[in-house]
């Protein structure tokens, strides 16, 4: 029996699927994309391993291969809980990536096979326990945080229609299937047509009038940008107006920025970026990651503003933002700058 919490995940890892697909990630839903490394198990799309095969209910391909590695796929799997993600659900995710990282080669003619280095992020709506961030940096899982005001619309919209489809839909019979299915087709992130299944669409009209709000919700919120700083693993940047931050970047594809945060905003981990040289120009928001919330502010003294200060040197030097523009990749870079940071801060 598919619970609220699973369905929750299940919808909510389609809309992020949707909300970074310009990041230049297709997502790969099917065994015919490529049959050397996916396969159909019960219908459920799955990586083969080197031990085993694994389900992936969301897997993003970047369309642009980074230099010395090999094409770079990316699992999602989102948790919609009320408790923080424990240490075993990275665990289980290392395990996954070691398997398919090491895939071996069976014999002379698979050497020429296209091969893929997988990475994995995971997304929690309520955090993550202490052990399991400190396991995530150690093999490079990243961990993001959605547990912030910036998305309470957008979590309450899925937590009503996870509860509205188990209290209306009588037959929940291939209920993951079908979900996939609708929202795919209605977020437009069907990189290919894929027909019905045996008939196994059932209730499709209630269902997907039971995810309009939902879905309505997720093309309001338009697009999330997928930074990279100099920490092993992504964030995750809500423009508060998404257009007029994509014509900066059209502007000013390299420039610096000013990174703030308050006291009284999610326990000051919820981070503000903004353009040095015109700062009402756009504003980003990003959750701090928590070891380093907790390294920052641990000890709350006036120490607090130099650790910030160091932290944003150490690990926001520079964030790399990739786009998809009329299918061509372009690449983003916002540099800190410590001390028109200053600068904002005391004119504030």
């Amino acid at each position: 029996m598919v619970s609220q919490e699973m369905l929750r995940g299940y919808m909510l890892e389609e809309v992020l699927a949707y909300l970074v697909k310009k990041s230049g990630f297709n997502l790969l839903v099917d065994a015919s994309q490529d049959r050397n490394n996916l396969a159909m198990k019960r219908g459920d799309l799955v990586v083969r391993g080197r031990g085993k095969y694994h389900q992936a209910n969301v897997l993003g391909q970047l369309e642009w291969t980074p230099a010395f590695t090999y094409p770079l796929r990316l699992f999602v799997e989102a948790k919609f809980r009320k408790d923080p993600i424990g240490i075993d659900v990275v665990r289980n995710a290392i395990s996954i990536l070691l398997d398919v990282n090491q895939k071996s080669t069976l014999n002379e003619e698979d050497i020429l096979l296209q091969k893929y280095h997988y990475v994995y992020a995971l997304f929690s709506t309520s955090g993550f326990t202490e052990d399991s961030v400190y396991m995530g940096l150690a093999h490079q899982i990243s961990l993001i945080d959605l547990n912030s005001s910036d998305y309470s619309v957008l979590l309450e919209s899925i937590r009503t229609a996870a509860r509205n489809i188990k209290g209306d839909i009588d037959n929940m019979d291939n209920i993951v299937y079908n979900l996939r299915y609708i929202l795919r087709r209605k977020l437009r992130t069907l990189p290919i047509r894929i027909e019905y299944y045996g008939g196994r669409m059932n209730d499709h009209e209630q269902i997907e009038e039971l995810l309009g709000n939902m879905i309505k919700t997720t093309e309001n919120y338009g697009e999330l940008f997928i930074g990279m700083p100099n920490i092993p693993f992504m964030i995750l940047l809500k423009p508060e107006k998404r257009d007029e931050f994509i014509r900066y970047l059209e502007r000013k594809p390299n420039h610096k920025i000013n990174i703030t945060w308050s006291h009284h905003i999610d326990k000051r981990r919820t981070w503000t970026i903004r353009p040095s040289e015109s700062p009402e120009e756009y504003k980003l928001t990003f959750k701090l990651p928590s070891v380093l919330a907790k390294r920052i502010f641990g000890t709350i003294d006036e120490g607090i503003y130099e650790r910030a200060l160091s932290a944003k040197e150490k690990y926001f030097s520079h964030i790399i933002i990739y786009r998809k523009v009329q299918r061509q990749i372009q690449w983003y870079k916002l540099n800190y700058d410590r001390d028109e940071t200053l600068k904002y801060l005391e004119n504030s």
